[in-house]
């Protein structure tokens, strides 16, 4: 995948939040580089246990960082590996962003941003194709379990 955008949502909501890098990376007892690297774009690929940790701060939602990553980037049809006919469905991909970010976050395997947005595409293009744009709950967990188990061998 491209680029992630996560920068420009991260400084929107430390924007939102009123508080310097050194505040924040105090609140999550890191050093400053390591919040300046993530706010300058330096790493674009933390792991969810780190936007967990930084939404808990920022008072926000790990979806708020990641919830229209694919939306933003320019190869979303080459990305999903769908026609550019068929409509993008905002409110399913919304769903299965914040269902599987809830999800992930309730196992003890911290995947990077990339591992996520993964899980969440497939979901998508599933859901979307093969259920007609229906949030399936069966082949959601089955997916995660399966790149659980994927990334634990």
């Amino acid at each position: 995948m491209t680029q992630f955008f996560l920068k420009e949502a991260l400084n929107e909501k430390i924007k939102e939040s009123g508080l310097s890098l050194v505040e924040l990376a105090r609140l999550l007892g890191v050093s400053r580089p390591t919040i300046h690297s993530l706010a300058e774009g330096a790493n674009n690929n933390p792991t969810l246990g780190t936007l967990a940790d930084l939404a808990k701060v920022l008072k926000c939602n790990v979806v708020d960082f990641i919830g229209n990553q694919v939306i933003k980037t320019d190869i979303r049809p080459d990305i999903l590996e769908i026609s550019e006919n068929v409509p993008w469905n905002s409110k399913l991909y919304s769903e299965v962003s914040k269902e599987t970010c809830y999800s992930l976050a309730k196992t003890s395997y911290n995947l990077n941003l990339t591992d996520v947005l993964e899980i969440i595409v497939e979901i998508y293009r599933y859901c979307l194709l093969v259920k007609n744009g229906t949030f399936d709950r069966k082949f959601h967990d089955w997916t995660i379990q399966e790149k659980i188990s994927s990334k634990t061998e």
